[in-house]
């Protein structure tokens, strides 16, 4: 569970050794001579720990002392002040051992009750030089009331006089109140600090209390110093004891949270020393920061690199305004510069400069945040360039150095890109297990299973030689039920992602008969004409296509086999390749004459091949964002696989049209304009 924020009860949760020095306070309480009152301050800045060392300090008492606890929140102005104190100090009396203390008791009654009508008089002096004149009844009623109050408060004091140990009224989280609420406090303790046998324990950070006494006309160290008698500073945590309970609550984030994988040791010295602990101060902000990060860790734990998780969260609990600036200049610091020397773009040194301004006085650690955990912008601070090539890297480590890392963590829901490398990263667990791996990539949604594919090259590096063949063979089985989409510029294609993954799986095998021995195995397990002209034209020695990973003698006894396979293949199963055009035109490739046609007869078949030789060119306009897609068809090839113009015209004007699905109406249509004479020109690109 979270870590609570709340200060410790006792001894038990002391992990600062403080119960000590709790005795040693006791003691000087003990002898402290407090005849006429006295007020010690416990000083000690916000999250210091005063409450919790007054929770020790009453411990180490135990019930030989009386302890009334004030909270000065509960007035909500200066005409409840006295009445709530008096009251709250009766009624805790009461609590404690009313027969006792029964005299004490009946004379703060009766001085609070008298108290409480004009309980704004002795305080309320600003308030009077407002008022013009009393009526004469208020006079009257006040004139007969200040003899009893008088006669009470001496009653109460000789009462209080007969205490064999002094009262301690505790009053914490001053520094928490309004200027107005401070000054009002103080107000009733220097009325009420001289009542014998109470001694007043008043807990704040003097630098805020003095700041808010200052208001009052009189330099508030000088305030302070006419109503405080003794100044008790608590300890500064030791660096050593802070460094070691950050640690403690953050290993217990991690035990609660379970289930971390992803974590850098050999980056978490330096995040740790140079970005987390610069933040924390006090055990208020150990507490805060760990409660803080549970929910991150939580959410995060297995898609963020848990050391760039924690080192945000320091910036985002102490930092907030930092963090925002990370979330506005994002691309400046996720943005790999493509070559060694280049220098950072303008907007994105102005970027980075701007954040480091914003740092101040947090500048060392901000600057330590961007080497170790942003090195694309480590540059602008004289760090080595990191070029493009580290994308891939950074994306598998799962550290907010890639864009897509960073936004997961600022935005809590991964993009698409994201997602795609996630299931990419399952995919490539089950790489040598051909069956596994189709029955996972065949139950993505067909939209993404092409960006799932093509994400699997971030992890080329760690293809292992086992996967070659049983990956290849079910990449190339999935590439013909790839679903079409429209293509963007620059947008590779289905059969191009396919080959890029086969292509580097296969480069794993270092020698040429490892890939030979590897591609006829490969062939031999795929299912149909396509997948193994993509693998062929891959392998081959195919100009502009051909990667030659195997002899040139094999990939032309393996061209021709498959050249055999397509033209004994009936034309019922041919039909439903999806490189159809470029299966029958394969002759041509190797160099061998076309084959006829004139067996290849049919509506079906017509549809088909026209259907693989239509292609979108894709055009756009100066000054314009839209792409204009213009449907096109490899007519010159169509016309050489036809034997001439004239057959091809005879195999369209032959397709019975009244039957057609409106996509098959719309591509007869566009192979109907071409033998009118149609050809789409650069206008229309």
């Amino acid at each position: 569970m979270p870590i609570s924020d709340n200060p410790i009860s006792g001894k038990a949760e002391d992990l600062l050794g403080r119960y000590k020095l709790a005795e040693e306070l006791k003691e000087f309480l003990r002898v402290l001579p407090a005849e006429h009152g006295h007020v010690l301050a416990l000083n000690g800045p916000w999250g210091s720990g005063k409450t919790s060392f007054l929770s020790l300090l009453k411990e180490s008492m135990g019930t030989e002392r009386i302890v009334i606890d004030f909270n000065p929140w509960m007035f909500t102005g200066t005409n409840q002040l006295v009445e709530i104190f008096f009251r709250e100090l009766s009624a805790q009396l009461s609590l404690n051992n009313k027969s006792k203390f029964n005299k004490i008791v009946t004379s703060l009654d009766t001085y609070s009750t008298l108290l409480a009508p004009f309980s704004w008089v002795p305080f309320a002096g600003p308030a009077l030089k407002n008022l013009k004149e009393f009526t004469g009844a208020t006079k009257q009623i006040l004139d007969k009331s200040k003899g009893s109050v008088l006669t009470e408060k001496t009653n109460l004091s000789n009462a209080l006089s007969e205490l064999s140990e002094p009262l301690l009224v505790f009053i914490d989280d001053i520094d928490r109140l309004t200027s107005v609420e401070v000054q009002d406090l103080f107000k009733l303790v220097r009325l009420t600090a001289n009542f014998p046998k109470v001694v007043y324990v008043l807990a704040y950070d003097r630098f805020r209390v003095e700041d808010a006494l200052s208001q009052t006309g009189m330099p508030g160290r000088d305030y302070l110093e006419k109503i405080v008698q003794t100044s008790f500073d608590l300890p500064a945590i030791p660096v050593s004891v802070l460094q070691q309970q950050v640690a403690v609550a953050l290993t217990q984030v991690i035990d609660d949270v379970g289930g971390v994988n992803r974590f850098d040791t050999e980056k978490w010295a330096d995040v740790f020393s140079e970005v987390i602990l610069p933040f924390v101060r006090n055990m208020r902000d150990v507490r805060r920061y760990a409660s803080s990060s549970h929910l991150a860790v939580a959410a995060l734990k297995e898609r963020v690199e848990l050391v760039d998780i924690l080192a945000l969260e320091a910036i985002r609990v102490f930092r907030p305004d930092l963090m925002a600036k990370i979330a506005a200049i994002r691309i400046a610091l996720t943005s790999a510069r493509s070559y060694q020397g280049e220098g950072p773009a303008s907007q994105q040194n102005a970027d980075i400069d701007s954040f480091l301004a914003l740092a101040k006085s947090d500048k060392e650690a901000a600057e330590s945040l961007i080497r170790r955990i942003f090195p694309a912008a480590a540059s602008h601070l004289g760090s080595p360039n990191y070029g493009a090539n580290w994308s891939n890297a950074w994306l598998k480590k799962r550290v907010v150095a890639h864009g897509e890392i960073l936004n997961l963590y600022l935005e809590r829901s991964g993009s698409v890109t994201l997602t795609s490398f996630e299931r990419a990263e399952v995919a490539f667990s089950m790489f040598k297990d051909g069956d596994a791996l189709d029955e996972y990539l065949r139950d993505v949604q067909p939209v993404e299973q092409e960006s799932v594919i093509s994400s699997l090259v971030a992890f080329e590096e760690d293809f292992p030689a086992g996967a070659v063949v049983p990956a290849s063979v079910t990449l190339l089985n999935l590439y013909p039920d790839l679903p079409e989409r429209p293509r963007q510029f620059f947008d590779l294609g289905a059969a191009m992602v396919v080959i890029r993954a086969c292509l580097r799986l296969m480069k794993v095998l270092k020698t040429e008969d490892e890939r030979e021995s590897a591609a006829r195995e490969i062939l031999e397990k795929l299912k149909t004409l396509s997948a193994k002209f993509q693998f062929l034209s891959m392998i081959g020695h195919w100009e502009n296509v051909g990667h030659e990973l195997v002899g040139e003698a094999v990939a032309a006894e393996l061209g021709a086999a498959l050249s055999n396979e397509v033209s004994q293949t009936p034309t019922e199963n041919l039909i439903s390749e999806v490189d159809l055009l470029q299966l029958l035109y394969l002759p041509k490739r190797l160099d061998d004459e076309l084959p006829s046609l004139n067996n290849r007869q049919g509506d079906a078949f017509t549809l088909a091949l026209l259907r693989s030789a239509k292609s979108d060119s894709l055009g756009q306009s100066v000054g314009s964002n839209a792409v204009r897609r213009t449907p096109t068809l490899a007519w010159d090839v169509l016309i050489e696989l036809y034997g001439s113009e004239t057959a091809l015209t005879d195999a369209i004007n032959g397709v019975d049209s009244r039957s057609l699905s409106p996509g098959d109406k719309e591509l007869l249509d566009l192979a109907i304009r071409y033998v009118g004479g149609y050809r789409p020109n650069h206008w229309e690109r």
